[in-house]
C-alpha cells in the first residue's frame, strides 16, 4: 500500500490537471450538446408550426373550391330558373293573346248579357280555384283573388 501513496504523491499535480481538465471537458460536451440540442428543438418546433399552417392552407384551399362549386351551382340554378320563368312569361303572353282574339271576335254577341247569381257564384269559385292553383310563387305563395297583398318573408 505505501507504494500505492507514493505513486499518489509524485503523481498528484498531474491527477490534479487531469481531473481539471476531465471537469472542463464534460462541462464543455454539456454546453455543446445543450446549444445542438436546443437547435434540433427549434427546427422541430419549426416543422411543427410548418405542418400545422400547410394544414390549414389546405383546409382553407378546399374551402375555397367548396365555395365555388356552390357559387357555380347557384349560377345554374338561377340561369334555369330564369329561363323557366321567360318561358313561363311566353306561354302566358300567348294565352293572353288568344283570349285577347277569342273575345274580340265574340264581343258583339255578348253585348247586353247578364248573368243570374248562381252562374255568377260558380264563376268567382272557379276563378278563385284558379288562383288557388297559380298561387306558388317563387318566394312563397301569392295572394288568391280578391284578398289583400301579404308581405313576402
Amino acid at each position: 500500500m505505501t507504494w500505492l501513496l507514493e505513486f499518489l504523491q509524485r503523481w498528484r499535480g498531474h491527477f490534479t490537471v487531469g481531473a481539471a481538465m476531465l471537469v472542463i471537458g464534460v462541462a464543455a460536451g454539456a454546453l455543446v450538446g445543450w446549444h445542438f440540442g436546443g437547435q434540433a428543438g427549434d427546427l422541430r418546433a419549426e416543422r411543427a408550426e410548418r405542418r400545422q399552417a400547410d394544414a390549414a392552407v389546405a383546409t382553407l384551399t378546399q374551402t375555397i373550391q367548396t365555395t365555388r362549386q356552390l357559387i357555380d351551382d347557384a349560377n345554374q340554378a338561377s340561369t334555369a330558373l330564369r329561363e323557366a320563368a321567360a318561358a313561363r312569361a311566353r306561354v302566358d303572353d300567348q294565352t293572353t293573346q288568344e283570349l285577347r282574339r277569342a273575345l274580340a271576335k265574340t264581343a258583339a254577341t255578348r253585348l247586353g248579357c247578364r248573368f243570374d247569381d248562381d252562374v255568377m257564384r260558380q264563376l268567382e269559385a272557379a276563378r278563385d280555384r284558379a288562383a288557388a292553383a297559380a298561387a306558388h310563387g317563387v318566394r312563397g305563395s301569392v295572394p288568391g283573388a280578391g284578398e289583400p297583398d301579404r308581405q313576402q318573408p
